[in-house]
């Protein structure tokens, strides 16, 4: 797509955002259903960038959007109807007056359709090859699941379930929106911070010699086993910076204190992802108002310095004495605060795809352009709160590599 795109653009600048969105929908949507190339989103955007011919006028290509399916618009109504809800203090009641609107009810009628058929695929597929077989996507495995609990229970399976319907669609959006923002955050640093982009390419072909020498892309295998510290430490200083998700809500279970406040059983406790200790300098709280795990914990993590407010993946980086007593480079998952993903037992269970996801985009991305400055008018950082912290402006100008 981008490929295409740059040499239609001329040098010009285009929006990015977009693209990234309807790339990780076809990722994610692969690895849920297992669905045909011909069904991609990317697929019929292509074709209606193919038809296009920029004019020769100066400032950035506005290309055509193509009209998605049915059911990829569907998908993408996803996060819209879960901000309808975040955004109301009645939140069953805003979502069952949003789905009185033609858009939203047409768009969840056809996530049931396209729920009911994928379901019905993955059964079939169940069913022709057996339990042994490694499962073709995330249904498969939570179909062959289910059956393993209904037999173990004695009870009849239940595919169709609310509770099946409501994981894959959960799977489906902390896939989608969450990543595709991340990779719009990480275009805008790439684009601002030439030193980083430059330092990453350069460690990313290291990594993939093999590939470089023989003039190809790496493959999967290669993106999953290769070790890369500062490929890790630009991912996890975007998520710091980026602060995809504005917040993380945890009920006590139990009264309990929190630097001297009492918090009765029963309370949501709301834990903001930006401000002191993660994007600006800690606060200076007195260690008598900590909690005995805290204070035995304080070390573990330490705080970030007065550069935090800083996009610096040097900070994820530390030295460590290699194999033949030299000093190598290592990732520290632990250098600083950070909950882009929570923590503990509820924190997020796509982490690991979600990574492997931001990986592989990022890896082939850099492999291919090089993404060059864009004026100041295009590079604007406000953001748009919505399920996630979208950048409301999001431009790149590529060159090919």
């Amino acid at each position: 797509m981008w490929t295409l795109k740059q040499s239609r653009a001329l040098a010009r600048p285009f929006a990015a955002d977009h693209d990234l969105s309807l790339a990780t929908l076809d990722m994610i949507s692969s690895a849920a259903f297992g669905m045909e190339k011909s069904n991609a989103a990317l697929t019929k955007e292509i074709l209606c960038v193919q038809c296009f011919r920029p004019d020769a006028e100066p400032g950035p290509v506005d290309f055509p959007r193509a009209t998605q399916g049915p059911e990829i618009e569907g998908l993408l109504d996803i996060a819209d109807m879960v901000a309808v809800a975040q955004g109301s203090p009645f939140p069953t009641l805003a979502q069952w007056l949003a789905l009185l609107k033609p858009k939203h009810a047409r768009a969840h009628w056809h996530r049931r359709k396209l729920l009911r058929r994928q379901t019905a695929k993955s059964l079939h597929r169940l069913a022709r090859v057996g339990e042994k077989v490694v499962s073709q996507s995330a249904l498969d495995e939570l179909l062959r699941r289910e059956k393993m609990a209904a037999a173990k229970a004695g009870r009849a399976p239940d595919f169709y379930s609310p509770a099946i319907r409501d994981e894959v669609l959960g799977y489906l959006l902390g896939g989608h929106d969450t990543t595709s923002t991340l990779l719009a955050w990480w275009v805008k640093y790439m684009t601002r911070h030439q030193d980083v982009q430059a330092r990453l390419r350069s460690a990313i072909r290291q990594g993939h010699s093999d590939a470089l020498a023989e003039g190809r892309w790496p493959t999967m295998t290669e993106i999953v086993s290769a070790s890369i510290p500062y490929l890790d430490a630009v991912l996890e200083e975007s998520l710091r910076c980026a602060s995809v998700a504005t917040l993380i809500v945890r009920k006590a279970t139990r009264d309990t204190q929190i630097l001297g406040y009492s918090v009765p059983e029963g309370t949501d406790v709301i834990i903001p992802l930006t401000g002191p200790s993660f994007t600006e300098p800690a606060l200076d709280i007195p260690e008598s108002l900590r909690s005995e795990a805290c204070r035995n914990a304080r070390d573990r993590v330490p705080a970030w310095g007065d550069d935090v407010g800083e996009f610096r993946p040097q900070r994820w980086l530390k030295d460590e004495t290699g194999a033949a007593g030299e000093t190598v480079e290592a990732f520290d998952p632990q250098a600083g605060p950070s909950l882009a993903f929570s923590s503990g037992p509820r924190q997020c269970f796509g982490r690991k795809q979600a990574y492997l996801q931001l990986r592989t985009t990022v890896t082939l991305l850099l492999w291919s352009f090089a993404f060059d400055p864009v004026d100041e008018a295009l590079d604007g950082w406000e953001i748009t709160e919505s399920l996630v912290n979208l950048p409301k402006v999001c431009y790149v100008q590529l060159r090919k590599l």
